[in-house]
């Protein structure tokens, strides 16, 4: 089962609806068939030794939602909507 950190409750309760996710909920949100991993969980050592982590990023189609995970905690680390996308508008579809 994920964790939800703090950062993400508060994020989904300011972005998303208002009320505390259920983890089961964002749990099969990020398994669904209709999300979609465009980046992957990675795990790097830097030259000087440190642990360098680059978060998995899911992308939920239907509810148009992003959110980062943390596999090596099993944690949701943040959530994010078109309005608030560190892109602006990055997870508005576009069409082809």
């Amino acid at each position: 089962m994920l964790k939800l950190t703090r950062h993400f409750v508060e994020n989904w309760q300011t972005r998303v609806d208002g009320r505390v996710p259920d983890p089961r909920m964002v749990e099969a949100l990020v398994n669904s068939r209709h999300t979609v991993r465009p980046i992957r969980f990675q795990e790097y050592e830097s030259a000087d030794g440190r642990l360098i982590r680059i978060l998995e990023v899911r992308w939920y189609v239907p509810g148009n939602l992003i959110i980062t995970i943390d596999r090596a905690n099993r944690a949701a680390v943040s959530v994010y909507t078109p309005v608030n996308s560190p892109a602006g508008k990055a997870c508005v579809r576009r069409s082809a």
